[in-house]
């Protein structure tokens, strides 16, 4: 009888809660630590580190860059070439949270989320709507987002070498989605491009020594 109870039971919980989220209710988060690998920031780390331009990529050909300036503005550039959706902002503010965890959150007012729901990146007021909310996964906090996108930045990883600066700007994952997309700084962009550049370069020179080889031999058996 006790089985046949749970099984009768199962299906009226998840009922509960795809109600609470069908109506916009938040869920009070109830796990004391973070399911995502959030390691601290360098303690090399000033607020002059976020200053430069930082890119982001959500799908296949699509680009996020924010280019955060010292005078306390930013500017978004979007571009997906395969839906054809581009976007440019002004030049609009930005600002820090200082958090008692020791990360912070990088409030960037007028921002656009392009990361997930088309919807939502044609949003000229930008953030998110009354009925969205991200999460920030390093607190496991919700994070209402009127009219600004806020980004958690924290440390990398310490396998992550080569990223720039070692810290990353990451979104807030939005309620219901199990992903969520960072920001890192534009030199390990250029880092990745000269690496390919280079790999392309050594495999032209190796075929052209092969090439070359090959009609020796030829040469030589005629």
């Amino acid at each position: 009888m006790k089985r046949l109870r749970l099984f009768v039971l199962l299906p009226i919980l998840g009922s509960l809660t795809l109600s609470c989220y069908s109506f916009g209710f938040i869920p009070t988060p109830t796990s004391s630590y973070a399911p995502y690998d959030c390691p601290p920031l360098p303690e090399t780390f000033t607020e002059a580190d976020l200053i430069g331009t930082w890119v982001a990529s959500y799908f296949l050909h699509d680009k996020d860059t924010l280019i955060i300036r010292a005078n306390g503005t930013y500017k978004q550039i979007y571009n997906d070439p395969d839906s054809g959706l581009q976007y440019e902002s002004d030049w609009q503010e930005w600002w820090i949270e200082h958090r008692p965890s020791g990360f912070l959150r990088l409030h960037l007012e007028g921002m656009r989320r392009c990361d997930d729901i088309t919807s939502l990146c044609l949003m000229e007021s930008g953030g998110l709507t009354q009925d969205d909310w991200g999460i920030d996964e390093c607190e496991n906090e919700t994070i209402r987002m009127a009219g600004e996108v806020v980004l958690i930045v924290t440390g990398v990883p310490e396998r992550y070498r080569d990223v720039p600066r070692r810290i990353e700007l990451r979104h807030a994952r939005l309620a219901g989605m199990d992903y969520y997309f960072t920001f890192r700084l534009k030199e390990l962009w250029s880092l990745i491009k000269s690496y390919i550049q280079n790999f392309n370069k050594v495999s032209q020179s190796r075929i052209r020594v092969s090439q070359g080889k090959s009609q020796l031999v030829g040469g030589v058996t005629g």
